[in-house]
Formats: structure tokens, C-alpha cells, sequence
């Protein structure tokens, strides 16, 4: 989390001395009065690891801590926090667990050391919630070992490890901070990342978690800046966009898969995929595909780069309609277009 944060100041800082720049130091920046937070003036919020009713909701809302979720017997919750000014909201009332700080310090703060503030729920093995919420501000997340009805997290600086749960429906976003998902099932996957690496290994695969009449439909991957890779999926539709960064994809099965990129490598390998469509402003496309060449019909394009399908080499541009369903369309400004298939001698 701290690596990620300082990539984000570093590139906060970096805008604000470009304005300047520009503007001819005619620009005028105050940065609003803070509170220094000094260690011996904070205030403790402790709840004891203390077994609990059984937890269905989970609605967490925090500026500074990190949230863990822990395979356990039963449920506990545990607390450990400092503040300065209100304290927390906390509660457990028929299933449904809240935590709120929103009060709990200034409105513009700084300190020179870590807060170690941490919200830890055990929970048996895929335990069932109707709604899982967490939003914090500055914080690592890890959640693990559930299955839910709804999952919503938010990070504004921090890093997501997601393991071993399933959720019907999910949104996901990071500001400023690494992801790693595993073993994940969901129906539908709304994930938007500005700043850091999304990886994804084993999504929607395994021994079902979720309702039968849940359909992996829709997995969504937006990322600003920061590579992606995905290693394992299925579903019916895959869109990936990134801004500044590389994706790989390995051992994905879709009836469609479209990219977007503007500038970084796509790598695709290992996959089924019935439809693909491809584009990319900077950058190279190399893929790798199951079935035959004849299985799929081609349209490439690169405006500056070369075109290799098999042990064929072609300028700008190939394309060939071949009876089946399988697709492939790839546009390229500027990048090479490498197209191998499985089974070709």
C-alpha cells in the first residue's frame, strides 16, 4: 500500500508543478490548514475478538484502516483503532454489521507514522451475505471465504486481495492501488482501477459457489493506468479497456472478448474465444488461439507495423471470411499483429 500510495502523491505533485509551470508561476496553490495528529493525544476504540450473532450484511465505511476478513469456526469481530475526534459508529444488530468513522478525524490531518487501525471479521467458510460494502479512504483490504448476494468495495488508497468468495453481482473500484483476485466467482464484474496492477487467476472456475441460475455474463475490466492480467476465465462476455499498460490473457473462454487499449502490448494465449475484437493504439497484439485457422474468419489492420497469421507474413492489412463462427478483428496504429493457432502443423 505504501508503494502504491507514493505513486499517487508522486503523481499528484507532478500535475500540480506542471500547472505552475504553465501558467507562468502566475498560479496560486494554498493547501488547506492541517492538524498535526500527534500519537499521545489519540484516542482508542477497541472491541475485544468477540463471537457474534450470524452476519448477513456487512456495511463498512472508513477513512483510515485496513479491512481483513479471516477463515474462522464461527463469527468474531475484532477492532483496533485510534482517533482524534468522534468515536466510531459501530454496530451488530439481527445480521447486519455497520461501521462508520467518518467523524473520527479532522478534515484535513497529517502524521508521520502508521495508525495500524485495522477491522478484522471472521467468518465460517463461504459464508452467505446478502450485501457485503466496504469504502475506505486510505487502507488495505482482504476479504475472503464468502458468498454474497451483492459486493461493492471501494479504495481510494490501498490495495485489494479478493479470495475464495463469490458474489452474484460486483463492483469494484481502486484509486490508487494494486488488486489481486483468486478463485472468484461472480455473475456480473464491474472493476475500474486508475493507478495499479489488476490480476485475476481463476475466475469463475471451480466447483460452483453460486445458484445454479446465476450466469457468468459479464466480466468488465477498466484500468486507467497499470497492467492486467488474466490467468483463468470464464464468461460470456469479457471487455477489457487500459489507458498505459499491458494485458495477458491466459486460458479465457467467452462467446466475446473485446479490447481497447491505447498504449501497451495485449498478449492472449491458451484461449477459447468465439469473437474477438481488437483495438489498440500503441502497441503490439500477439495471440495464440485454440482450433485451426480455417475455424476463423479475419479482418487486421496496422497502420505501422507487420501482420503474421501462422507462417505468413503480410503488410497492413489481412483479411479472409471463412465459413464458422469464430471471429478475429485487431486495428492497430502503430504495433505488430502475431495471430497463431493450437493446432496448426
Amino acid at each position: 500500500m505504501n508503494i502504491s500510495l507514493q505513486k499517487c502523491v508522486t503523481i499528484t505533485l507532478s500535475f500540480i508543478l506542471m500547472v505552475v509551470f504553465l501558467t507562468g508561476c502566475s498560479f496560486s496553490f494554498t493547501l488547506p490548514s492541517t492538524t498535526v495528529l500527534k500519537r499521545e493525544d489519540a484516542k482508542e476504540y477497541i472491541v475485544e475478538k468477540t463471537a457474534t450473532e450470524t452476519i448477513t450484511k456487512i456495511d463498512i465505511n472508513t477513512r483510515i484502516a485496513d479491512v481483513v476478513f479471516v477463515p474462522s469456526d464461527n463469527f468474531y469481530v475484532e477492532i483496533n483503532y485510534l482517533y482524534w475526534e468522534e468515536q466510531p459508529e459501530y454496530s451488530l444488530v439481527d445480521g447486519k454489521l455497520y461501521f462508520n468513522d467518518s467523524h473520527a478525524l479532522p478534515n484535513s490531518y497529517s502524521l508521520n507514522y502508521s495508525l495500524n487501525n485495522q477491522i478484522t471479521i471472521y467468518l465460517p467458510a463461504d459464508a452467505a451475505l446478502d450485501s457485503l460494502s466496504v469504502d475506505t479512504s486510505s487502507g488495505d483490504v482482504s476479504l475472503l471465504g464468502f458468498v454474497a448476494k451483492d459486493l461493492k468495495v471501494d479504495i481510494a488508497y490501498g490495495d485489494l486481495i479478493l479470495e475464495q468468495a463469490a458474489a452474484v453481482k460486483s463492483r469494484i473500484d481502486l484509486s490508487c492501488g494494486d488488486s489481486d483476485i483468486t478463485d472468484f466467482q461472480t455473475g456480473i464484474l464491474d472493476f475500474d482501477s486508475s493507478y495499479g496492477d489488476s490480476d485475476f487467476t481463476d475466475i469463475n472456475t471451480g466447483n460452483l459457489k453460486l445458484p445454479t441460475d446465476v450466469i457468468f455474463d459479464d466480466f468488465s475490466v477498466n484500468s486507467s493506468s497499470g497492467n492486467i492480467t488474466i490467468n483463468g476465465l470464464t464468461c460470456n462476455t469479457v471487455t477489457i479497456k487500459d489507458s498505459y499498460g499491458d494485458v495477458n490473457c491466459t486460458d479465457v473462454h467467452a462467446d466475446d472478448l473485446k479490447s481497447d487499449l491505447s498504449s501497451g502490448d495485449i498478449d492472449i494465449s491458451e484461449s477459447d474465444l468465439t469473437e474477438i475484437r481488437l483495438n489498440n493504439s500503441y502497441g503490439d497484439a500477439e495471440l495464440s488461439l485454440l482450433g485451426e485457422e480455417s475455424d476463423y474468419s479475419l479482418n487486421l489492420t496496422t497502420s505501422y507495423g507487420d501482420i503474421q497469421v501462422g507462417d505468413k507474413n503480410y503488410d497492413d492489412h489481412f483479411k479472409v471470411d471463412n465459413d464458422g463462427e469464430r471471429k478475429l478483428s485487431a486495428s492497430l496504429s502503430s504495433g505488430d499483429i502475431t495471430v497463431n493457432f493450437d493446432n496448426q502443423e
